[in-house]
């Protein structure tokens, strides 16, 4: 069984409020190439994501 999907993400689902803000800011400054799919409960977008 290989680890590399997990290990690896093409994209990945960030769910809440400010702490998915945050998330969001580092996978930007590690330079995520995968897609950010930001869930929130109230705001329509995240860091200018939707």
């Amino acid at each position: 069984m290989s680890l590399k999907r997990l290990l690896q993400p093409h994209s990945i689902a960030v769910f809440g409020g400010r702490e998915a803000r945050e998330v969001v800011r580092q996978c930007r400054r590690m330079e995520f190439a995968g897609d950010i799919w930001p869930v929130h409960p109230s705001a329509d977008e995240v860091e200018g994501l939707r």
